[in-house]
């Protein structure tokens, strides 16, 4: 594996203050793609790093995830590749994509800025919600269909398990409206912009 050339101290002070923040990640993502060197790998040299950037940003991926198998280069690639982001972050830090990876179960990574942050939290927020009622259901399901296969099997009397099988369609009928209810409520809160995403 490469080794990565630590730069001095001096040639540090004079990178750009968005360039040195980035600094330590900036090697590690180079040692980690050292491969890409090697002949047969993706052409590296020619690669659009603002459009990598931004198609980066646009998915939310995190610096510590970039979707390339190159190594990010230093300096002026590296501060194109961060413009390219910026802009396709402001795509996909909305509400809107909020609530639609919040209803997926992805993580999010904070990579969305103070300024639109709190919008793609309140969406994620209530995409959180919707899958937390989902997942009920799907646990009720299991249980009415370990009911059912206790009856159809007989090893118990069907009067002494119907009780719990009308109970439990009881609390599926609950839990649907319930699920209804707060991806109405998304609906409202968090409607589908131009740069929604479908998770």
């Amino acid at each position: 594996m490469a080794r990565a050339r630590l730069m001095p101290p001096s040639s540090v002070q004079r990178l750009p203050p968005v360039l040195s923040r980035h600094l330590p990640l900036l090697l590690l993502t180079t040692i980690l793609c050292a491969a890409c060197s090697v002949p047969g790998g993706p052409p590296c040299d020619d690669s659009d790093w603002e459009h990598m950037g931004f198609r980066d940003g646009q998915r939310g991926r995190s610096l510590e995830q970039p979707d390339t198998q190159c190594p990010i280069p230093l300096e002026a690639d590296f501060a194109r590749y961060l413009r390219g982001r910026e802009r396709g972050l402001a795509y996909y830090c909305t509400a809107a994509n909020g609530l639609a990876a919040g209803r997926s179960g992805k993580t999010y990574t904070e990579v969305c800025p103070a300024t639109s942050e709190r919008d793609f939290l309140h969406g994620y927020s209530l995409g959180q919600s919707i899958l937390a009622a989902r997942q009920r259901i799907d646990t009720l399901e299991q249980r009415r269909r370990h009911v059912e296969a206790q009856i159809d099997r007989r090893r118990s009397s069907p009067r002494d398990l119907q009780p719990q099988l009308e109970q439990l369609r009881l609390k599926l009928d609950m839990a649907w409206d319930e699920l209804r209810r707060r991806e109405a409520h998304a609906a409202r809160r968090a409607p589908p912009g131009p740069g929604a995403q479908r998770m």
